[in-house]
């Protein structure tokens, strides 16, 4: 998802401009997991490469934390992990692909894990995922989207990114046929119905490149 980079290079900015920052990571796997933290400390050095004058670096890498000059501290976990989460005062609480975990996993994590994130200025607890059938994550934003929580719902259409697109070698017409996934409720008949291609493009705006 573009959300992901999006939200653990607004983490970086973060620690490298505050004092004493700690934010913390739980993504899906291991593997996902050890991929951002070197991706990180790689967005870290470059920038203290750059301009060490302002932008603290490294002092030590130390298991699954990185240590920085100004005192921030980044955590990565897993929710793999048996018991993800630490007794450490977060500042920006960052859960990554929720739909992938371990079932059971998020509940656990958000009543071991999200007390940690004071509730003051400069804090931040997010749930970024990619969309996968009807779980927790699913609900969790439903209820946001309806306003029944204090959580803010935020979503990314797959054509928010701009290399959903794919150019046509000539132009052609929206077809008529329903032959996109997307429901509607259809007032005429009150009943749900698909999308044309054409409905489809309509409804989103989209070019033939991004339907194509």
């Amino acid at each position: 998802t573009c959300a992901l980079p999006i939200l653990t290079a607004f983490a970086v900015w973060l620690c490298l401009t505050r004092e004493g920052f700690v934010y913390m990571l739980i993504i899906d796997k291991d593997d996902h997991m050890y991929t951002k933290r070197q991706q990180m400390i790689d967005w870290i050095e470059l920038a203290h490469g750059k301009f060490p004058e302002l932008f603290k670096g490294i002092v030590k890498k130390e298991g699954r934390v990185i240590f920085l000059e100004n005192g921030s501290q980044l955590h990565f976990e897993s929710a793999q992990s048996g018991n993800p989460g630490t007794s450490e005062m977060v500042h920006f609480l960052h859960m990554s692909e929720k739909t992938k975990w371990v079932s059971g996993r998020a509940q656990a994590v958000d009543q071991s894990v999200t007390p940690s994130v004071p509730y003051a200025p400069g804090t931040f607890i997010v749930d970024e995922s990619t969309p996968l059938g009807i779980d927790e994550f699913y609900h969790k934003f439903q209820r946001a989207y309806r306003r029944k929580s204090n959580d803010r719902p935020i979503f990314l259409p797959w054509y928010f990114s701009p290399e959903y697109t794919r150019t046509a070698d000539e132009p052609f017409e929206f077809s008529l046929n329903a032959d996109f996934g997307d429901l509607v409720f259809d007032e005429a008949t009150q009943s749900e119905r698909l999308l044309s291609e054409q409905e489809y493009a309509f409804r989103h705006g989209l070019t033939q490149p991004q339907i194509l």
